[in-house]
């Protein structure tokens, strides 16, 4: 049989041996929960970066796709104006074209 002062310490009479026995081990265990928690705060706050970083691009996504439907609608209000205000051009060479006429067969008479 082991002496008294070489006994495991589960089977150690003196509840106290225990205690001292087993301060490395929850010393150990809290350092382990410790450190599961720092990961854990760790991973939530690279988790809300991702989130936010996504949510950056979303964002500028979006607005880019705005000015593009900006820049296309300006394009086709340039090109309606220019349609618009060469159809009035034309109108307007069509009516002097008509004055002329008009004025030439008065003259020939």
């Amino acid at each position: 049989m082991l002496p008294t002062g070489s006994m495991p310490c589960a089977m150690s009479p003196w509840p106290a041996s225990n205690a001292i026995a087993s301060k490395p081990v929850n010393e150990r265990r809290v350092q382990r929960e410790d450190a599961l928690e720092r990961d854990k705060l760790q991973k939530q706050a690279a988790l809300e970066r991702e989130r936010m970083l996504r949510e950056e691009a979303a964002i500028r996504e979006e607005k880019a796709a705005m000015r593009e439907e900006r820049m296309r609608a300006d394009t086709l209000a340039r090109g309606e104006l220019r349609v618009r205000s060469q159809a009035e051009a034309d109108k307007h060479n069509l009516a002097r074209e008509k004055a002329q006429a008009e004025i030439k067969a008065r003259n020939k008479v």
